[in-house]
């Protein structure tokens, strides 16, 4: 009962510090002025007290996830010592499996074969937090990056796995230049795990070849 009490006294401070700080460029408490500067620093301070007593929400995530990336890249040697032909026929490797095992379950697998195929065909392997981002997407969830961060090489990894049962994956970009450059680039990899690549825009459509 105490710390509902004082979560809901902290919870209203919060909320009245960020309402203030939005509305005024300054405000007085107990007749000292405030900046929006300070109140900024009080809002993150009342931010930083409530991840300290609730936990941070992505925390637990996180840490699910890296557990998986440990375990893609435990398989790493294991796909890198293949041969091209037997790399590119793990696609039907993992296709046999789906049939008693989920997407889920054949997730790690799957993604050291992409990773491994990016390094050899476009020279670019996925960073452990791109890794992540594959995850995330797959998940269905949104995968926020900066530009440059890498978010074309991210997809093929949800793309790959969830192509994996032939039901087709569609992803939409922004515009058509964007759609027929990234389609040509990272067709590369789903063209050298045997996956066949189109691309529709307005008035036309294209296969990678």
């Amino acid at each position: 009962m105490e710390k509902r009490l004082i979560l809901a006294i902290a919870l209203s401070l919060l909320i009245l510090i960020s309402w203030s700080a939005f509305v005024s460029k300054t405000y007085h408490i107990e007749n000292k002025e405030v900046t929006k500067d300070s109140a900024r620093g009080l809002y993150l301070f009342m931010k930083k007290i409530f991840k300290r007593v609730l936990g941070d929400p992505q925390a637990k995530t996180i840490k699910r996830l890296k557990r998986r990336v440990n375990e893609v890249n435990a398989l790493g040697p294991k796909y890198k010592k293949l041969s091209d032909a037997k790399l590119k026929d793990q696609t039907n490797v993992l296709k046999k499996r789906l049939e008693k095992e989920s997407l889920d379950k054949i997730l790690p697998d799957a993604f050291a074969v992409v990773r491994e195929a990016a390094t050899r065909t476009l020279k670019q392997r996925h960073f452990d937090v791109q890794l992540i981002g594959g995850m995330v997407l797959h998940e269905g969830n949104v995968a926020e990056m900066k530009t440059g961060e890498g978010k074309t090489l991210v997809a093929t990894l949800a793309v790959y796995l969830n192509a994996l049962n032939s039901k087709g994956v569609h992803v939409v970009t922004v515009n058509d230049y964007l759609a027929q450059r990234d389609a040509g680039w990272m067709g590369q990899i789903y063209n050298f795990l045997g996956l066949s690549v189109g691309v529709i825009i307005p008035d036309e459509s294209f296969l990678y070849d």
